[in-house]
């Protein structure tokens, strides 16, 4: 049944990736947050670091700064909490791109 609901998740995160895509964020959003739930409810921290980074993309295609920071923090700390190299230079490239995008030059 974890598999069943796993995969169903990670249905839901990839019809998201093609909203965001399409900058349909309002549809993004609504099957992110589906995906996201269900990635809670089964500790699968891999797919919900993406998830996370997927909601970062979404607030930062729509200029919403502090957002955008606020997922992309979540899901490098899930990356390097997970030992991640693949995913974790993609979240800090899209943190480095907020906070310039920001004028937070400092951080970034």
């Amino acid at each position: 049944m974890l598999g069943r609901q796993r995969n169903i998740g990670q249905i839901y995160l990839n019809i998201s990736a093609v909203y965001i895509q399409r900058s349909a964020f309002q549809n993004s959003q609504r099957y992110l947050e589906i995906a996201l739930s269900l990635f809670q409810k089964q500790g699968d921290e891999q797919n919900l670091l993406s998830a996370y980074n997927n909601l970062g993309k979404i607030y930062e295609n729509q200029d919403k700064w502090k957002q955008a920071l606020k997922y992309y923090k979540k899901a490098l700390a899930m990356a390097l909490q997970l030992n991640d190299t693949i995913h974790s230079p993609i979240i800090k490239a899209n943190l480095g791109h907020v906070l310039i995008n920001s004028n937070d030059y400092t951080e970034a």
